[in-house]
């Protein structure tokens, strides 16, 4: 998650998750990914995922310490990944 919110992965290229969640894959699937049901991974296309950084960058974080206030240690790391 850290790479694809810095953006580096829409340049790298790296565009895919392994999931073993059906109907994750399906709503992804929905949504504009290329899914491959027996291997569980999903491809986003360059597009979709330049888009969801550009969300992300463009998002209000002011709110994100409240979030994730009591989320653990690994939310606060994505947290500081992603300054404000």
């Amino acid at each position: 998650m850290s790479s694809l919110a810095t953006g580096r992965a829409a340049r790298a290229g790296a565009r895919r998750v392994s999931c073993g969640n059906r109907e994750l894959l399906q709503a992804l699937q929905r949504g504009g990914a290329d899914v491959d049901f027996q291997q569980h991974r999903a491809r986003f296309p360059k597009a979709m995922t330049e888009e969801f950084v550009d969300g992300v960058r463009a998002e209000d974080k002011r709110q994100w310490a409240t979030r994730i206030a009591g989320m653990g240690e690994d939310a606060k790391t994505v947290y500081r990944l992603c300054p404000l």
